[in-house]
């Protein structure tokens, strides 16, 4: 149970509930990813979007947040890849077929918001439709890309991306490198603003 704070009825405070596991981490890791998957599932509409803010005191919904949404697909696409977990696959295409549905408002979104929903996307493509050549939004990301700053999420995931993709193309890997060396300049000496230069 939460106590209500009135100053603002949306926020919530109470005590933390804190488990005691008497098992190993790896158990315990387990029980976590199972926890947070029957949320996410929970929490799917039907049309397949997992909506980011749920009200707790109305349990109603609302808003995509596409950037979140193309995560989540990831994360669970790799989850269910790696535990050959068929529910936590179907979440994942289920999201994955409502932003495809919804390419039209995709399309109109801000650079930023395209470009990394688009890396995320197309790393969860990789996962869900091993044997299909799809690439629907990879086509997305470098012109929008070249358009932007340095951002280290951005960076970090588009180099996850190229190496993914092809570790042995040469171009791939000097553009990862280049990236990385980036993302370590900024987490030395500060937030760097540079343009990508593909």
């Amino acid at each position: 149970s939460f106590i209500e704070e009135n100053a603002n009825y949306s926020h919530l405070y109470g005590p933390i509930r804190w488990e005691k596991y008497e098992s190993s981490e790896l158990e315990i890791l387990k029980i976590m990813s199972t926890t947070s998957l029957s949320f996410l599932a929970t929490n799917q509409e039907s049309d397949g979007n997992i909506a980011p803010i749920i009200d707790p005191l109305t349990e109603t919904t609302r808003q995509i947040d596409w950037v979140r949404l193309a995560f989540v697909i990831w994360s669970l696409a790799y989850y269910g890849y790696s535990i050959k977990d068929n529910f936590s696959l179907g979440i994942a295409k289920k999201a994955y077929n409502f932003i495809e549905r919804n390419m039209s408002n995709f399309d109109t979104l801000p650079d930023y918001t395209n470009c990394l929903a688009s890396i995320y996307l197309t790393r969860a493509e990789r996962l869900l439709f091993p044997k299909q050549s799809l690439k629907k939004f990879q086509r997305k990301i470098v012109p929008r890309l070249n358009q932007l700053q340095y951002e280290p999420i951005l960076y970090s995931q588009y180099a996850h991306l190229l190496l993914e993709t092809d570790s042995s193309n040469n171009q791939n890997r000097a553009e990862a490198k280049k990236c990385t060396e980036f993302i370590l300049k900024d987490f030395r000496s500060g937030r760097v603003k540079i343009l990508v230069a593909t």
